[in-house]
């Protein structure tokens, strides 16, 4: 009974965060300012050569700056730790590293379609693969934290 009832608890509490998380992504995704969001005067972007930004940021990383090879390579995948690290807190079935990597693919390329239809930001498959890593990497966390407690 007390087992349940925390779990619930904690599903609830899961199930805030990740709306909270999720404001928060929509925001920096699709409206923030200093991440060029508004700005939808120029041409599509795209780009669909795995590894292409994210080598050009690296050869470039002087010119360009670290800050911005910073942003673009380890923001894109610490921005979606929480991601994987909340999906399988708030999930119906057990804790399933698969799914959370199917769950995240789709959500991220439904994300870069719609901001190339939108024209903020770009569609780029290097995000995608940087974001899938990022959650992969978060539910690893919690594969982790939940075993941990379980011994505890």
């Amino acid at each position: 009974f007390i087992m349940n009832k925390v779990k619930k608890k904690t599903k609830i509490l899961g199930i805030i965060c990740f709306i909270l998380y999720l404001s928060l992504l929509i925001y920096l995704v699709f409206f923030a300012e200093s991440f060029g969001r508004t700005d939808i005067s120029g041409a599509r972007r795209y780009n669909l050569e795995l590894f292409k930004e994210i080598r050009r940021f690296y050869v470039y990383r002087n010119t360009l700056g670290v800050y911005a090879f910073l942003l673009n390579v380890v923001g894109n995948v610490l921005i979606f730790i929480p991601f994987g690290f909340i999906l399988p807190i708030i999930g119906k079935k057990k804790a399933n590293i698969f799914k959370t990597f199917l769950i995240t693919v789709l959500f991220v390329f439904i994300i870069e379609c719609i901001q190339f239809a939108l024209n903020v930001g770009s569609f780029d498959v290097d995000d995608i693969l940087l974001n899938t890593i990022g959650s992969l990497i978060g539910h690893i966390i919690f594969l982790i934290l939940r075993k941990g407690m379980s011994d505890a």
